[in-house]
């Protein structure tokens, strides 16, 4: 469809762990193409920093698209693509995807009622298009629109089909959010390389970058769920528990860390060399600080997203952080510390659960700046050798529901 005709987008806002994006199903804007990164630029206004003519919120986590519609694929129920959005620049980039808003994606099907009649009650089986990934997504007591008419309940019961009114009951509270949300366990099925095809892009867990701005530095590269640079804090000049905000009054320290990035992709294969990295590969790889962890975690990691500090941690880089921690060799690795269990400052606590119940022999405990969240790794077997899936717990809360207008 044109653009000059399509000044009318339908759509739902969402917040899902702690991001936020625009939501819309697929056949609501132009098919792939300059015409569709228009649209998506004009819907969020972009680009301007206070993206003031659209619906961006001015941060990386708040200027995100998903545009979702009915699986085209065996075995899966829905299809998404993630967009995530430049602000101050005309960034359309539909590179990785966003851990954060695949829990939401899930909660959009179900309330838009996009799944099929032979879905299972609870469980959206998920596509992200951006990456070929398979993504399972269990939400509890689900609402009902999307259900055939012959669903049965988990016990057996007829659910109602009077719409979202009142099925959702269980919900949870991250650290860091002023509210709850609907509890959403999302888990990434053979997470390992969906960028570089390999979780390690170099064949090793450790390699020496020489970017541009500083010295030489060790690094870690690593591909799952979205390809991470692993860089120490300490070799930074950092403590590696600093705030965001802190980072970000420090422009050297930024522009160390971007060429530190670049050189990564550029030695990961996304980028031809450093400078191009900035126009070819802008989003991905993205780079993450770690450091030893406090007694209540098992790694501490102070991640960057468009070349600033992200104020928690993205989903994904948080789900390829825990990867590493049981990737021998690799920086997270040395520093990680093997989860006993007992941790009580988990991300989310359902109710009825306890943070103990969610941690175990095989969950690693990431702390950002707005608390600890918990990722589960699964392996072929006891020694580790391969990574079959990881899993988050997020929420996610429908904000509104109306329709954009387009400038022109």
């Amino acid at each position: 469809m044109a653009l000059s005709t399509a000044t009318a987008i339908p759509l739902v806002l969402m917040r899902g762990g702690t991001s936020k994006g625009v939501f819309v199903t697929d056949d609501a804007l132009p098919g792939a193409g300059p015409e569709r990164d228009r649209a998506i630029l004009a819907l969020l206004g972009s680009p301007d920093p206070m993206q003031l003519d659209g619906l961006g919120g001015t941060h990386s986590s708040t200027s995100k698209v998903v545009l979702v519609r009915p699986s085209e694929h065996p075995g899966c129920d829905i299809d998404y693509l993630f967009v995530q959005v430049g602000i101050d620049r005309p960034i359309v980039d539909y590179a990785g995807n966003c851990g954060n808003l695949t829990a939401a994606a899930a909660v959009y099907a179900l309330e838009e009622g996009l799944l099929a009649g032979d879905a299972r009650p609870g469980l959206v089986r998920m596509f992200n298009r951006n990456l070929g990934q398979r993504i399972d997504a269990l939400v509890p007591a689900p609402p009902t629109r999307g259900v055939g008419p012959d669903a049965v309940g988990p016990e057996g019961d007829r659910p109602d089909r009077d719409g979202r009114e009142g099925d959702w009951r269980e919900e949870a509270r991250l650290a860091g959010m002023p509210t709850t949300g609907l509890a959403v366990l999302t888990e990434y099925l053979d997470p390992a390389g969906p960028v570089t095809g390999a979780l390690l892009p170099t064949g090793r867990p450790r390699d020496v970058l020489t970017p541009s701005v500083g010295g030489p530095i060790e690094v870690s590269l690593v591909d799952l769920a979205a390809p991470i640079v692993f860089v120490r804090a300490a070799d930074l000049g950092l403590r590696g528990d600093e705030a965001p905000a802190a980072l970000n009054a420090r422009p050297g320290l930024l522009a160390r860390l971007e060429s530190i990035r670049a050189a990564g992709a550029a030695r990961m294969g996304l980028a031809s060399d450093e400078a191009a990295a900035a126009v070819d590969s802008p989003v991905l790889p993205r780079l993450t600080i770690v450091s030893p962890p406090p007694p209540s975690a098992d790694l501490v990691v102070r991640a960057t997203s468009l070349g600033r500090a992200h104020h928690a941690c993205p989903i994904t880089t948080a789900l390829c952080a825990a990867a590493a921690a049981r990737t021998a060799g690799t920086l997270p690795f040395a520093y990680a510390r093997v989860a006993t269990g007992t941790d009580t400052d988990a991300d989310t606590t359902a109710p009825g659960t306890t943070a103990s119940d969610a941690a175990g022999p095989e969950a690693v405990r990431i702390a950002h700046p707005r608390g600890t969240l918990t990722v589960t790794v699964r392996t072929s077997d006891r020694a580790g050798r391969e990574i079959v899936a990881v899993g988050v717990l997020r929420t996610a809360r429908r904000l509104l529901a109306g329709t954009a207008y387009l400038p022109g």
